[in-house]
């Protein structure tokens, strides 16, 4: 999708181009020089990023690092070509017939987009924070996968704030926006197909069964075959900061896990269990009674209370409370099982996971393992 509308920009520039050449002794008004101005500055800020980017090793890569710094480039790049065009459309002075931009502006949503984007500030820098205290290894790996899921977060904020603030949408790429002439007061809009949410259901973080991939466009990065992060889900929970989908071909979306904020406890895991047990209690409401297990495998040194994070942290210990359609509970929503579980990073700070399976999920898996087993 973004190769599209990458190609149509790429038109639509030239021609506010050539129209420049054509309108060149155009005297702006006070006004229009100011937006030009403003434009020109925001431009500067979007090439600094762009040429940090393309600075990166990592771009231009495979791995997930790799996909996410690739997505976010594809974005500055998109955002660099709006702006180019609104300023040479702004200069040019020209009459389109078919006007490539509407001039629309809703400062509504630049209000809102702003709060989002402090908060997306914030997260960036605790996920900066975080990643600088590891140098290798797997947990290195995936605070920079989260600093860089960060950093794409609050690209695309950007690149939605210059859709609302400079009437920069594109007409002919699915958006659907009044033209600053009409009767309404309020711009109807919509995003691009492959940066717009999927619109939120009844079921888990407001998604449902058998959503096509395609639907998630480049909310979307690829964690292996059939798996995605996604960002965001269209119902978010604030406990949980990570989301993991599983799509089959045909099937479509059939599993859901979400990964929660960081819980800093004690070795033994005192504050980890009591954010379980009132996530537990929250589930237990809505699905009926679970059925829990606290074990700690046998043979194991981590037998003590103080060792409890330790024998999480090993893989000894598990603590877990699964719902299963299985145990005569009538599941909402075409799940078929869900589980919370206590995961520890190490003996001072833990995560909750929560995995919903829904009625397709042997359809969608044999269609994983099929694709998987392509290249054998």
């Amino acid at each position: 999708m973004i190769k599209g509308m990458k190609l149509n920009l790429s038109t639509v520039l030239l021609c506010s181009t050539l129209l420049a050449g054509c309108f060149f002794d155009k005297q702006l008004s006070e006004e229009e020089v100011k937006t030009v101005e403003a434009l020109k500055s925001e431009l500067n800020r979007i090439e600094s990023d762009l040429f940090a980017l393309e600075q990166d090793q990592s771009t231009g890569k495979g791995g997930l690092i790799g996909t996410l710094k690739n997505q976010r480039l594809e974005v500055l790049k998109l955002n660099k070509e709006l702006f180019v065009q609104r300023i040479a459309s702004i200069e040019a002075g020209a009459d389109f017939t078919i006007k490539p931009i509407a001039s629309a502006v809703d400062q509504t949503l630049v209000d809102s987009i702003d709060e989002d984007l402090n908060i997306a500030a914030d997260k960036l820098k605790n996920a900066k924070d975080e990643a600088a205290h590891y140098s290798a290894g797997l947990l290195f790996a995936l605070k920079q996968a989260n600093v860089a899921t960060q950093e794409n977060a609050i690209t695309m904020l950007e690149y939605r704030k210059s859709l609302a603030k400079y009437g920069l949408y594109i007409n002919d790429l699915g958006t659907n926006v009044k033209s600053s002439d009409s009767t309404s007061t309020e711009a109807e809009h919509s995003e691009p197909s492959a940066i717009s949410l999927v619109p939120a259901s009844d079921g888990p973080f407001g998604l449902s069964m058998g959503i096509p991939e395609e639907a998630f466009g480049a909310t979307l990065t690829k964690v292996v075959t059939g798996k995605f992060f996604i960002d965001p889900v269209p119902s978010p929970h604030e406990d949980f900061e990570q989301y993991v989908l599983e799509f089959g071909k045909n099937s479509g979306l059939c599993w859901v896990k979400a990964i929660s904020k960081d819980i800093p406890t004690d070795s033994m895991g005192y504050f980890l269990k009591s954010k379980f047990n009132e996530l537990e209690k929250v589930l237990s409401d809505k699905y009926g009674r679970g059925v829990k297990t606290d074990l700690l495998l046998p043979g194991s040194i981590w037998n003590e209370q103080k060792d409890w994070m330790n024998g999480l942290a090993k893989n000894e210990r598990y603590f877990i409370t699964t719902w299963d359609s299985k145990n005569g509970l009538k599941l909402p929503n075409d799940i078929s099982s869900l589980a919370i579980a206590a995961n520890a990073e190490d003996t001072e700070t833990g995560t909750i996971s929560l995995e919903y399976t829904f009625t397709n999920s042997k359809a969608c898996e044999a269609e994983n393992q099929a694709l998987k087993n392509e290249s054998l």
